[in-house]
């Protein structure tokens, strides 16, 4: 049976089934297991449990093992049947260990979404020394769609469905700084949203600084309308009579490049196949692993950059 001891005396067979490094795993835990220690608390000190603290059935794997686990569970999105066997656990206990963790790496992934003050006017800093010591001048807006299962109801069906992807969906809003950092991710909404409803929706953008300029695609045009007083850019739209000029022709090539950086996180997200292919469990859930997932990527993408 799988257990974090006998794997972690195989790096390359850990990282393959839980997408992260022994060293990546060990700096994650670090943080997760405080919020997971605070969870617990609050859940066996709530006022409809009948027994006493110390009392009911005791977790089978430890608590190392079960952040395997949902690792394993994210990353190559098995069934619980496949999980069980491997972890030797009924499909009841692989649902409640992962609901539980997922829980605490969502906190631990929005404690790593936030926004830096911009450097004041006065710093005297050039603009390469302005975007290391305060990587926030940019946000880059996305929105990534997760298919999920056809929903029961002629009505959820019709919201659900999109017409970019001609399946059943969920739409996720992503804003990412001029690094990658993931900096803001919206709740989940359904796939005929449009794009720029979704962050209105949301209402994350909100608290972007007003020196935070902010980019995204053709889906955004009208989001200056929103936001007066930033810096909005989306792309020129060619008329029927009215093509662009070469002028604006460069002006879309500069942001198509400033966009890739958002685009390259989304892909990272996706290194984990439970967004990558058809989600089948609950839509509500898409937004929690999401943020379990950033709680991987942000550091992941912190050290790469202070790396280079």
């Amino acid at each position: 049976m799988f257990r974090y001891e006998q794997l972690a005396k195989q790096p390359s067979s850990f990282r393959a089934l839980t997408g992260l490094s022994l060293t990546e795993f060990g700096e994650l835990y670090t943080r997760f297991e405080p919020v997971w220690q605070e969870f617990e608390q609050q859940r066996l000190q709530r006022r409809s449990r009948q027994r006493k603290i110390g009392a009911g059935r005791k977790y089978a794997l430890d608590l190392k093992s079960q952040v395997v686990l949902t690792l394993v569970w994210i990353h190559l999105y098995l069934t619980t049947e496949t999980l069980g066997i491997l972890f030797g656990l009924s499909k009841s206990a692989i649902s409640r260990d992962t609901r539980r963790v997922v829980g605490a790496l969502r906190q631990v992934g929005r404690d790593s979404v936030w926004w830096q003050e911009p450097p004041a006017k006065n710093e005297g800093k050039t603009l390469p020394e302005a975007l290391v010591e305060h990587p926030d001048l940019l946000a880059i807006l996305d929105v990534m769609e997760v298919t999920v299962q056809r929903p029961h109801g002629s009505e959820p069906q019709k919201a659900h469905y999109s017409g970019k992807k001609k399946a059943h969906t969920r739409k996720v809003g992503i804003v990412v700084n001029e690094q990658g950092r993931i900096r803001g991710v919206t709740n989940s909404r359904p796939g005929r949203t449009h794009d720029l409803t979704v962050f209105r929706q949301a209402g994350i953008l909100e608290g972007v600084p007003e020196d935070t300029a902010m980019i995204g695609d053709k889906a955004f045009q009208g989001l200056q309308n929103d936001f007066p007083n930033h810096s909005v850019g989306t792309p020129f739209k060619p008329g029927k009579k009215t093509p662009l000029t070469d002028a604006e022709h460069w002006a879309n090539r500069d942001l198509s490049r400033q966009r890739i950086m958002v685009e390259n996180s989304i892909a990272e997200l996706r290194h984990f196949k439970i967004l990558a292919e058809r989600f089948r469990h609950a839509v509500t859930w898409v937004t929690e692993v999401v943020f379990a997932i950033v709680a991987i990527i942000n550091p992941r993408i912190a050290h790469r950059l202070a790396a280079e």
